[in-house]
């Protein structure tokens, strides 16, 4: 992700590293940019207050979140797919729930209680596009964290159900998914 991010803003700085734990001094960094990774960090709220304590004053935090469970997009589709298919005895890593920042009403005093204010949320419309629909599955199985581990768990017969049943709701939506 930091090789594509580098093609796209060449002129900007980016860093892998501890989310929970940042290495910059406090009050240095104008911004802090974390793409689909706050439902992963083992404790959200401390990671937030973390990136808080980087940020000069007026510094700005911008994070990325699917929607998931529930939604009428390929995330949901796998999520439904893997309620009605899966196994239901193989669960995700620990860690706080996968969907948790996806309710405002959660989100938003998780991260006013890191320091931030004049907080906005925004559903922005991406679009997720496949060649050939049953490489919808192939797409969380190898770039998506837990929902990996939930497909990898799954045994054979699961998995290949799994994944028709992407295939088959991606071939009906025109095989793109937009996500919003």
């Amino acid at each position: 992700m930091i090789s594509l991010a580098q093609v796209v803003a060449p002129g900007a700085m980016f860093v892998q590293g501890d989310a929970m734990a940042m290495d910059f001094a406090d009050n240095s960094l104008d911004a802090v940019t974390i793409g689909f990774g706050v439902p992963h960090l083992p404790d959200p709220s401390r990671g937030l207050a973390e990136a808080a304590q980087v940020l000069k004053p007026g510094g700005r935090i911008a994070f990325l979140i699917w929607r998931c469970k529930g939604s009428d997009v390929a995330f949901g589709w796998l999520f439904d797919a893997l309620a009605r298919l899966g196994e239901p005895s193989v669960t995700p890593p620990s860690g706080p729930a996968v969907h948790l920042l996806v309710d405002s009403d959660i989100a938003e005093p998780m991260v006013a209680n890191a320091a931030f204010a004049d907080i906005q949320f925004t559903n922005v419309a991406t679009e997720l596009g496949v060649k050939i629909p049953k490489t919808l599955f192939d797409t969380f199985d190898r770039g998506a964290v837990r929902a990996a581990s939930l497909l990898g768990g799954q045994p054979t017969a699961q998995r290949d159900a799994i994944r028709a049943d992407l295939a088959a709701r991606t071939r009906s939506d025109g095989i793109k998914s937009k996500e919003g």
